[in-house]
Formats: structure tokens, sequence, C-alpha cells
């Protein structure tokens, strides 16, 4: 504790991670702060790569969607909802990187909600679609939304962008992605 650098706290490390055990009053209940000292460096776990299942479909769930807010508003996963919420800037963009080892096209689909008709552009590598968002009357009803089929003719590492149109946005809340081989 930055208040009090003597006092210790029970540490241990379980498979989930590092689990710090508190006891008694934190001197601020808004702000205090406890340094954790470590001896060596922390062996980061790095996320799973978001590939095709056995099944050759890609899901990009919510929670590895990644944001480029470019103001102080913008776009943000709610775990709660489990949905990319409180997209309301015209200046968010909202991307997933994944890697492609299944060549051929994809069909992909999400799924919205919100209150007015909103339009975004889609798109990987040189290939983009403009997509029609249609109101569900409301942000906790979502809707199915076709995004268009996708060709990925190597395997490789690719960026799925989501940018609103500047002129017809509206805010939305949006499910993750599933991109589905076409037969």
């Amino acid at each position: 504790m930055l208040s009090n650098a003597k006092q210790k706290f029970k540490v241990q490390t379980t498979d989930a991670g590092i689990v710090v055990t508190l006891k008694g009053n934190a001197p601020d209940s808004i702000a205090s702060v406890i340094v954790l000292n470590l001896n060596d460096m922390p062996h980061a776990v790095m996320p799973t790569e978001l590939t095709e299942n056995n099944a050759g479909i890609l899901e990009l769930t919510a929670e590895r969607a990644q944001f480029k807010n470019l103001d102080a508003q913008g776009a943000e996963y709610q775990s709660d909802k489990n949905c990319i919420a409180m997209w309301t800037s015209e200046k968010a963009m909202v991307y997933w990187t994944f890697t492609v080892k299944t060549l051929g096209k994809f069909k992909a689909t999400t799924e919205v909600a919100g209150l007015k008709p909103s339009m975004f552009n889609v798109s990987v590598d040189n290939q983009k679609n403009s997509i029609d968002i249609p109101a569900s009357g409301n942000y906790g009803k979502f809707v199915p939304l076709e995004l268009g089929t996708f060709s990925f003719d190597k395997a490789g590492v690719y960026t799925l962008m989501f940018t609103p149109d500047l002129d017809k946005w509206a805010p939305i809340n949006m499910r993750g992605v599933v991109l589905s081989p076409v037969k």
C-alpha cells in the first residue's frame, strides 16, 4: 500500500493467475493504490489465436474486438450484455485481427441493435461493403445482419474493420461476427 509501505498482503499463484488477499480498510475508499513488486518478469498469457474452428467457421466474439476511438466517446465491450455497446461516435472504429488458414469465400454475419437506422462500412484488405443497419427499436433487441462475402486468396493474418458512415451514423450495439465458408 503506497500509504503504508510496510503493510504486507498474502499473495499466491493459482491457475487463474496471481491472487492478492486484502485485509483491513482501504486508506481512501475511492483511490487506494497497492504496489505489487515482482521478483521476476511476469509470464503473460497470450490470447488464443482467432482462426477457423474444425467446421471451418471463424467466430470473432465481441469480447475480442479492438477499438480505435478517435475522440472521448466511442465504443466499448460490455460483458453484462456480451456486445460492443455505447458505439455512439461516428469516429470510432471496431476491428478484429485474425488468421485465415483455409482459402476461399466467407459469408460474414452479426447481430445489431439500435433505435434508428444506421450505416457502416465493413472491410478486409481492399474488399469493402457498405451495410445499411436496420433499427431494432431497442438497444437490447438484436436482429441478424448480413455483412457480405469476403474472399481470402492466401493464408495469413487479416483485419476486419468496421467504420461508421459519417453522414448516416446512429448509435448501435453489436454482437460478434461469424465468418462461415461459402460452399
